[in-house]
């Protein structure tokens, strides 16, 4: 009954393949940003961090120019080996599945989640002012999605509608999007402010406007299929979903053109960076709070279960199973998707060179982060909180090796890994969240790059 979703799933997930990935400073500090992030880097994550530098870098203009991209996916399953084993064809035949191939899907692949997050910005700009504070510009593309694989629903994929067996499809979720943002932030240093405790206070607010593209996902799900001894299948609940795009063909991925919009929407961040001392400060987000309007033809698929099957030779009841298993498809008015908002709090510690010398030298950062998904359902984003904790040592002045680590969710466990190289005119970095897929891509199902060139300028 759910082949057709599955398979779209499995198709599209691959096709386009969960924290913004194309900031390689985070994707390798253990997803830390909040506390630690300097100038372009803050975009997205912490605007208050837009009017920070680190120790060598005392810029006060920065660009990218298609300079600067990444890609994040993480799954419980879906390998490059899982893949081409199962799903990449069979030198055009039909791939048949033995039991044991059958079951090693199922155990592997049932009841798993998988995420992805890719980012390709355009340009970014910042520009600093000491009297007036911090502007910075981006325009960029995001493209994310987020799934739940319920056993039930591929049991009934690999071995079809068995005897005296209850399938639960009512956790099978789904969510996906392609949206062009832009973001317009301001960010100004108040060192007066809470003289008497702080050392140093800054906020920073961002403007992003929302132009979508793609939007498929599920909107509701209670299905559940119940069979008998004597063949009979009882559906009841339904499975609801949604979808708003560009382009007429839905077989065909339409890449935007100008003024071609299936959505609009806005989006805002805020964040503070209060700094105790020269060696504690500690940074505070809220990302992403906002909607996407989606409204180009906006259609909505229902897959009913309010059936009760007894004899398939009935052309009726036949009939009742072709509708489930191909859906109703009809047009719908246009609908409201949140924005992934998120809160972010961490604290950054640094380490000097000699340490108790007051002339001393900026060594080390460690910093530790809590991040909080703060709505559900949405493609980019888990209400599971996650622990991120990461670290860089300054070997240089031109080389900065990075590692960190992430705790909670599907993860359990990734190690970080990167560097930074600062030259007088431009910042490289490089960075992925899980070290290990390096070694063993083929089969890695956690796996991300990114990279960022930035120039630099007084």
């Amino acid at each position: 009954m759910m082949k057709k979703i599955i398979l779209i799933f499995l198709i599209s997930v691959n096709s386009v393949l969960s924290q913004y990935a194309d900031n390689p400073k985070s994707l390798s500090m253990g997803r830390t940003s909040v506390a630690n992030s300097f100038q372009l880097d803050a975009l997205n994550n912490n605007p208050a961090n837009l009017v920070l530098n680190s120790q060598y870098d005392k810029s006060n203009y920065y660009f990218t120019l298609f300079t600067s991209a990444g890609f994040m996916v993480n799954s419980d399953f879906l390998s490059a080996d899982f893949y081409n084993k199962y799903f990449s064809g069979n030198d055009g035949e039909p791939l048949l599945l033995s039991n044991s191939d059958k079951e090693d899907i199922l155990s592997k692949a049932g009841n798993t989640s998988t995420g992805f997050k890719g980012n390709f910005k355009f340009f970014s700009l910042l520009i600093r002012d000491k009297n007036v504070g911090t502007f910075a510009l981006s325009f960029e593309d995001k493209i994310s999605g987020l799934s739940f694989l319920p056993k039930d629903a591929l049991d009934v994929a690999l071995y079809g509608n068995k005897k005296n067996s209850s399938y639960d499809y009512s956790e099978f979720d789904l969510d996906a999007s392609w949206i062009r943002q832009l973001n317009i932030s301001y960010a100004k240093e108040l060192p007066d402010l809470f003289k008497s405790f702080l050392e140093n206070f800054s906020f920073g607010v961002s403007v992003k406007p929302q132009f979508g593209y793609y939007n498929f996902g599920v909107e509701s799900n209670n299905l559940i299929i119940n069979t008998d001894d004597s063949s009979k299948i009882k559906a009841d609940g339904l499975l609801r979903l949604r979808s708003s795009r560009i382009g007429t063909d839905n077989s065909k991925i339409t890449f935007p053109e100008f003024g071609d919009l299936a959505g609009f929407g806005m989006g805002f961040d805020v964040g503070f960076n209060l700094k105790f001392s020269n060696k504690v400060n500690v940074g505070l987000s809220v990302t992403d709070i906002g909607w996407v309007n989606w409204y180009k033809t906006p259609k909505e698929y229902l897959y009913k279960g309010d059936f009760l099957i007894t004899d398939l030779a009935n052309s009726e009841q036949y009939d009742q199973l072709l509708n489930l298993i191909e859906g109703t498809e009809t047009s719908i008015p246009n609908y409201k998707k949140s924005l992934p908002t998120t809160l972010r709090v961490g604290v950054n510690y640094k380490i000097y060179d000699p340490i108790f010398y007051k002339n001393s030298t900026e060594r080390a950062n460690i910093t530790a982060e809590y991040y909080q998904g703060l709505v559900d359902n949405v493609a980019g984003v888990s209400t599971t909180p996650l622990f991120f904790l990461g670290g860089e040592y300054l070997l240089s002045n031109y080389f900065i090796p990075r590692t960190g680590i992430v705790l909670g969710n599907s993860e359990n466990l990734a190690l970080s890994l990167g560097f930074g190289l600062i030259t007088d005119y431009v910042i490289f970095d490089f960075g992925t969240h899980n070290i290990l897929s390096v070694f063993n891509i083929n089969k890695s199902s956690k796996n991300s790059v990114a990279f960022s060139l930035k120039f630099k300028f007084d």
